[in-house]
């Protein structure tokens, strides 16, 4: 009766969401790499191509631009994103940290 409900509807919800963690880590490199790209086009508000302080988020815009401007000119342009986004899918999340 009611003992044989319970079980299965235990047992889904603990399984659905391992495998969706391991699926979205799964994604080495390519995986990564691409959705913090799309993090960081959606940062790009005057759609520029660049990213600079004022459209990073508060608190962490600085430590993002400092790690991520290579070239010292105060902004994060595609190749320097790129590069990052590489760096962060290495590190086996889709985020810096």
């Amino acid at each position: 009766g009611p003992g044989g409900d319970r079980g299965p509807r235990g047992d889904g919800p603990p399984e659905g969401g391992p495998r969706g963690e391991r699926g979205a880590r799964g994604g080495e490199g390519g995986g990564g790499a691409s959705m913090f790209m799309d993090r960081m086009k959606q940062l790009d508000k005057n759609g520029d191509g660049s990213i600079t302080k004022d459209e990073l988020p508060e608190g962490r815009g600085e430590r993002m631009l400092t790690a991520g401007d290579t070239n010292g000119d105060g902004k994060l342009d595609s190749t320097e994103m790129k590069a990052m986004a590489e760096r962060a899918a290495n590190r086996g999340g889709g985020r810096p940290e």
